[in-house]
């Protein structure tokens, strides 16, 4: 398999900025949940110096702890040192008097950095995107230093998703790359989501859609200038904010 040394370079007009920000609050279980936003974002300043750091060092290692501890093999190794094509700390863009936001949510077992392509090509067209790191399925570094880890509930609650009666029954037909007819998606995705073992993963996914819901407030207060943030007036929120996801991240967009 080949391991590239970059990520593609961006097609749209402007410099891709990344920033980070932190956040936290009380869920509607009762759960406190910290969390962090990575934010990618068009800029007009020259791509000078050494871009962003992909993702932070010591997930890789995180990884295959955590994913040989509960059953799974862990396969290719992604270049985690991969070079990107944004860079930290740059001015927003003045050529437009606001930006449209759109949120990235991450799968499970990943990391808020994990479509950083997708990311920083849509940031180059023009729109804010913020990639929410959701505590539990996620692992992610806060910007005091601390690690976070995912954690072995939702990795058991995972496991028992991924080897329910259903699944293993039906992997044939959902595996290897093979496109179903529309009827036939709907129906096995209509038996696999009301079973027992789907439940845990709905409950997760309630908490990280809630986990957007309250970045999503902060936004407006800090276009607001409530929440000090270098994009106080600049976030366009009139429009609504977009919501796209990689596979367990795609269950929290819906």
């Amino acid at each position: 398999m080949t391991k590239y040394k970059s990520l593609p370079k961006p097609m749209g007009k402007h410099t891709v900025g990344r920033t980070q920000m932190d956040f936290a609050y009380t869920a509607s279980d009762g759960s406190y949940r910290e969390l962090t936003a990575v934010i990618f974002y068009p800029s007009d300043a020259a791509a000078d110096g050494t871009p962003a750091q992909y993702t932070f060092p010591e997930f890789p290692g995180l990884w295959d702890v955590s994913m040989e501890a509960n059953g799974f093999k862990v396969g290719y190794r992604f270049n985690f040192g991969i070079d990107t094509c944004c860079y930290e700390g740059l001015p927003l863009s003045d050529s437009m008097e606001d930006y449209p936001v759109v949120f990235y949510n991450h799968g499970g077992t990943t990391y808020p950095e994990q479509n950083t392509a997708v990311c920083q090509e849509l940031a180059s067209a023009g729109y804010v995107v913020v990639s929410v790191a959701h505590p539990g399925s996620g692992a992610f570094r806060m910007k005091d230093g601390r690690v976070i880890d995912f954690t072995k509930e939702f990795l058991d609650t995972l496991n028992v998703f991924s080897y329910q009666p259903d699944m293993i029954n039906f992997a044939p037909e959902i595996s290897g790359g093979v496109k179903l007819e529309k009827s036939r998606a709907l129906e096995l995705s209509g038996r696999i989501l009301v079973t027992p073992e789907s439940m845990g993963m709905a409950r997760f996914a309630q908490l990280q859609g809630e986990d957007v819901s309250y970045v999503a407030d902060c936004l407006y207060k800090m276009n607001a200038g409530e929440i000090e943030s270098p994009f106080k007036g600049r976030l366009r929120l009139g429009i609504g904010m977009g919501a796209f996801g990689h596979s367990f991240g795609g269950a929290t967009a819906a």
